[in-house]
């Protein structure tokens, strides 16, 4: 059996969107961060927003997110067994009948609807992404969810990468 001694790179990254309706809200997202006794929270976020995407561009992100989960499904719908590897499926994939039968399935989902209408309704959305090898507990807090569960109102997705 071989011990590793050097660096191994098993990394993972969380990934996520925060949306606030207006400066009063955001002010009001700080004032929990501080309350709940959160300064890297508050700080990466501050971060985030000077560097964020745009809001079109994270209603995109949004798209990918729901079009991925629903990989499987089309597939099915088009008789392709979802197991097969990943570069045969990449090819379906790219096709018209494939990204005509994701649309289809992700605009009718009342989820993504929601979350558009929300994101919509924000004046203020940022992404971001964490790196587990960035560090310890804040990020493998972040990757299991402690934005979605201690930021619920704020915190509009989060998802889990590699």
């Amino acid at each position: 059996m071989k011990i590793r001694t050097d660096y191994v790179t098993n990394s993972s990254s969380s990934s996520f969107i925060m949306a606030f309706k207006d400066d009063e809200d955001y002010k009001e997202f700080c004032e929990t961060c501080g309350w709940m006794n959160c300064p890297e929270v508050l700080e990466m976020i501050e971060n985030m927003r000077e560097h964020a995407s745009s809001k079109n561009d994270i209603k995109e992100m949004v798209y990918r997110y729901y079009a991925w989960n629903k990989e499987d499904e089309v597939l099915k719908s088009l008789g392709v067994d979802a197991s097969m590897p990943y570069m045969e499926k990449y090819k379906i994939i790219e096709t018209e009948e494939y990204k005509k039968k994701v649309n289809e399935q992700v605009e009718a989902d009342q989820e993504y609807v929601n979350l558009l209408a929300h994101l919509d309704s924000c004046d203020i959305v940022t992404d971001g992404m964490i790196w587990d090898t960035n560090g310890g507990i804040f990020e493998w807090a972040i990757r299991n969810g402690f934005l979605r569960k201690e930021f619920p109102r704020w915190c509009v997705l989060n998802w889990n990468v590699g």
